[in-house]
């Protein structure tokens, strides 16, 4: 009887390895600033090279951006094989908006202290004057909260948060967001958040992350061509130039 319990164990061994989530490296992605289909297409690209089953940090310090984007980024996570990670990183970051959205989209969701989330009512940017209007047309905002709730529920997150926070631009510290059921953890630094969410559920089966090789991922040159030239001291800059061809070529046309 002995005999037969060890072979049971044994031949047990390797469908219980194959429920966890084995994480021998961890892939770090920096998501700063604005959200917009650019950073959706860098993700997406990152994406489809990594292997089936990584393990991905986004670190993330924005103030929103483009719902289009954020909507695309959820679907990205919702229907990938990537567990990803969300770290709202360094303290005294944020995700607002978009951000948040993102966030809890995310296989898990994690805040340095000092960092704050929420502040999701939808606005509308004229795009030649940069003047933002608050959009309070129960069609768009009601579409807009229905899609946060769902994406909390989705990971098992706080829905009534995802909903007070575009009907009420409801925001939460680490230690509030945590205790709410909003994010999995709250750690200092990235060794930390690892070694807190070694274990965590995710979809059912256990995230395992033991002394794991870390990789911090560059963004594509087309993707930091854009970061700069969205960078509104390097727009003044263009802009000021722009003026004074304009200005060398009037007085060149008088001198002819």
């Amino acid at each position: 009887m002995q005999v037969k319990y060890i072979w049971l164990v044994l031949a047990l061994l390797p469908l219980f390895s194959a429920s966890l989530l084995h994480a021998t490296t961890v892939y770090v992605y920096d998501l700063s600033g604005e959200i917009t289909s650019t950073t959706y297409e860098e993700l997406a690209s990152i994406y489809s090279g990594l292997p089936n089953g990584s393990v991905i940090v986004i670190e993330m310090q924005t103030p929103g951006g483009e719902l289009n984007a954020a909507l695309n980024i959820v679907q990205l996570f919702e229907t990938s094989n990537i567990t990803t990670i969300g770290y709202v990183y360094p303290s005294g970051s944020y995700a607002w908006s978009g951000g948040t959205l993102v966030l809890l989209a995310t296989s898990v969701a994690a805040m340095a202290p000092g960092t704050v989330i929420g502040s999701c009512q939808p606005v509308e940017i004229n795009p030649l004057t940069g003047q933002e209007t608050f959009i309070t047309q129960p069609k768009i905002i009601n579409a807009v909260a229905k899609y946060f709730e769902e994406t909390a529920q989705y990971r098992g997150r706080n829905a009534t948060f995802a909903m007070d926070c575009v009907y009420n631009d409801t925001n939460l510290d680490p230690e509030e967001a945590l205790r709410y059921g909003v994010i999995n953890a709250v750690a200092s630094n990235l060794t930390e958040l690892l070694s807190l969410i070694n274990g965590t559920q995710v979809n059912g089966r256990p995230l395992i992350i033991r002394s794991p090789n870390v990789v911090y991922l560059s963004p594509s040159v087309s993707f930091q061509l854009y970061e700069a030239l969205s960078n509104p001291v390097t727009q003044e800059v263009l802009e000021f130039l722009a003026i004074l061809l304009i200005l060398v070529g009037v007085i060149t046309m008088h001198l002819y």
